[in-house]
């Protein structure tokens, strides 16, 4: 049996990803490349800078330096001048707002008419990004 030519079609979960959550993030909808740590290839959680300058996620910059004799950077293969690992405070609250975005788009889908397969579909496109349901920004 299908539905009357006049009948709504069931409203849709995808308008509420159209929109980037952060300035850098691409087209697809991929987490931007600033947030990635270059070791794990994921969001970076707690952002530190190395000897090289360039920052990663603490606990994978921590193994590889961890690794035997290991001083040079994972990045440039260049030697590394100390161990040393400095917070990264500026990235980290970018990460923070960058999930929080999605975390307020998780709950519009789920306060959404969406049907449920596409509220399912969101939810998890939003998970796999990083989205943070918990988290808060300036608006609560």
């Amino acid at each position: 049996m299908t539905a009357p030519a006049d009948a709504e079609a069931p409203p849709d979960a995808a308008p509420l990803l159209s929109q980037p959550a952060f300035d850098d993030e691409d087209d697809d909808g991929a987490v931007p490349a600033s947030l990635i740590c270059p070791i794990t290839q994921e969001l970076l959680e707690e952002p530190v800078i190395a000897a090289d300058g360039f920052t990663y996620e603490r606990s994978s910059i921590e193994r590889w330096l961890g690794m035997g004799q290991n001083r040079r950077s994972p990045t440039t293969n260049e030697p590394l001048a100390h161990r040393g690992l400095t917070p990264n405070r500026s990235l980290a609250s970018l990460v923070h707002d960058y999930r929080s975005r999605l975390g307020a788009r998780l709950v519009a889908v789920v306060a959404s008419d969406a049907d449920d397969k596409a509220v399912t579909r969101a939810v998890e496109a939003l998970a796999d990004r990083g989205a943070d349901a918990d988290a808060r920004d300036e608006d609560g």
